[in-house]
């Protein structure tokens, strides 16, 4: 009798019958998760290596507003995997936009290229290849995003 709660809204009992919003995700979302958190982080690196050299030389400045945008939206897409792993509302909202402007861009980039398409092949083969395998590993996550999407916002945590 001693060890029993005095009710069954116990503190204790609260604890374990809470959902973590972290279970919602299937495993095929939380590999994609943590995908996209060392991919973008190690491109980020790689890219803060470029945009250094690219800041130093006069003739490379429009490279170095590129390669500025680029580690913004890969910091952007780091964060957003953060923010999912640590179980913040905001997390698969801004993996979503992300996700969102990344299919678009992939989408204009295989357009410019088809209309554009230079002197020679094998750019435009490698370019639009490249954006075909990145559509085809965003598209399945952002429609995994979405329809967690609603389950997430829907849980009610004690922290933030």
């Amino acid at each position: 009798m001693e060890n029993e709660p005095s009710s069954i809204f116990d503190e204790e009992f609260l604890t374990e019958t809470t959902i973590r919003r972290r279970h919602l995700l299937s495993k095929p979302l939380k590999r994609y998760v943590w995908w996209f958190l060392v991919l973008c982080s190690l491109g980020a690196l790689h890219t803060m290596k470029e945009l250094y050299r690219a800041i130093g030389d006069p003739d490379r400045e429009e490279q170095a507003i590129g390669q500025a945008l680029i580690l913004v939206f890969l910091v952007l897409w780091v964060l957003s995997s953060l923010l999912i792993l640590r179980e913040k509302k905001p997390g698969i909202l801004l993996a979503l936009i992300v996700t969102g402007i990344s299919i678009l861009l992939q989408f204009f980039n295989i357009g410019s290229v088809l209309l554009w398409p230079g002197d020679h092949l094998n750019p435009v083969i490698s370019t639009i290849g490249t954006a075909v395998i990145s559509l085809a590993l965003e598209i399945p996550y952002a429609i995994m995003l979405w329809k967690v999407r609603t389950k997430w916002e829907a849980i009610d945590m004690s922290r933030p």
